[in-house]
C-alpha cells in the first residue's frame, strides 16, 4: 500500500514492489577444472534467472539456464593453475561468488606393463604428472572403469579387468 502523510491509501493494481532472491551459489560440481579448459561445472544455488554470465577469474563463459537452483557453464582455459574467483553477472553487475581451482593437465608419461592376462589381474603403474588423489580417479580398459589406487601426484596404479 501507498498511504501519504494523512493516511489516505493511494494503492493501485498498476503499482507493485516484487521482491527478489538475490543470487547464492551453495555448490560447484565439480569445483575444479584442468588448465585446459571445457569442463562442465554445474552450478548449484539459488535465485538464479536466464542472462546471467559466469566469469572465471577475468574469462567468460556464457552460461545455460536450467532452473533459479542450477546452471551450468563450461570452464574456459587458464593461463594458470590455482584458486581464482568464479563470478556470475548480469551485465556488468555481480550477482554471487565463489571460489573454483584450476589444476595442470594430467600428462602420462609411461605405463608398465605394457601387456597383460586375457584373465585380468594385472597390476598397471602409470607414471606421469598431475595425478590428485580423489574419489574418481580410475583407469579406463576399453569401455570397462577401475578404481586406481594413488600413490602420489607423479603415479597411479590400476589392475586391469578381464578382457
Amino acid at each position: 500500500s501507498i498511504v501519504d502523510a494523512e493516511a489516505r491509501d493511494h494503492s493501485s493494481e498498476s503499482i507493485a514492489f516484487v521482491y527478489t532472491e538475490r543470487p547464492h551459489i551453495s555448490l560447484l560440481i565439480p569445483d575444479k577444472a584442468p588448465i585446459s579448459g571445457g569442463v562442465e561445472v554445474l552450478v548449484h544455488g539459488r535465485g538464479f534467472s536466464a542472462g546471467l554470465t559466469c566469469v572465471f577469474g577475468e574469462a567468460t563463459s556464457p552460461s545455460r539456464f536450467l532452473s533459479e537452483e542450477l546452471l551450468s557453464c563450461v570452464a574456459p582455459a587458464s593461463s594458470r593453475s590455482g584458486p581464482i574467483q568464479l563470478t556470475l553477472k548480469d551485465k556488468d553487475t555481480t550477482k554471487a561468488s565463489t571460489s573454483f581451482t584450476y589444476v595442470d593437465d594430467v600428462e602420462i608419461h609411461s605405463t608398465t606393463p605394457k601387456a597383460g592376462s586375457l584373465t585380468g589381474g594385472t597390476l598397471l603403474k602409470i607414471r606421469g604428472r598431475g595425478f590428485e588423489n580423489t574419489t574418481q580417479l580410475g583407469c579406463r580398459f576399453g569401455s570397462l572403469l577401475t578404481n586406481a589406487l594413488f600413490i602420489g601426484e607423479d603415479e597411479i596404479h590400476c589392475t586391469a579387468p578381464p578382457s
